[in-house]
């Protein structure tokens, strides 16, 4: 029964030369994923309460894009940890991260620019 279980989660789903993705590292996957949201709910609930009404809606937005971030490192950790190579990732993504950039300037500079103007 063992030997059965272990044969099932070392079933290669993926096997490259730079990826080595078993049945395993996907359950690892999901349950970072559901994990980091447990964690995020909690945090953005405990923040939630001690904000002002008037700045729960700015908080949102911000902590939305916190989110994101949160759950790209665990995917990025969790395939790195699995033994995918992140430099193949890490490189095609450089542009996009340009682009992440340059809209989070102009996202908070709208930002910086209603409170003053409040």
């Amino acid at each position: 029964m063992l030997e059965h279980v272990k044969n099932i989660l070392g079933f290669r789903l993926i096997d490259t030369k730079s990826i080595d993705f078993s049945v395993f590292d996907l359950l690892v996957l999901i349950f970072a994923f559901m994990f980091t949201g447990i964690i995020l709910r909690i945090i953005f609930r405990i923040i939630i309460k001690k904000i002002p009404e008037q700045d729960k809606n700015k908080f949102v937005g911000v902590f939305q894009f916190f989110k994101y971030i949160a759950y790209i490192f665990v995917v990025m950790f969790t395939l790195h940890a699995s033994g995918v190579n992140m430099n193949v990732f890490l490189t095609a993504s450089a542009a996009l991260f340009v682009g992440i950039g340059l809209a989070l300037q102009t996202f908070f500079q709208d930002i910086i620019s209603g409170i003053l103007m409040i």
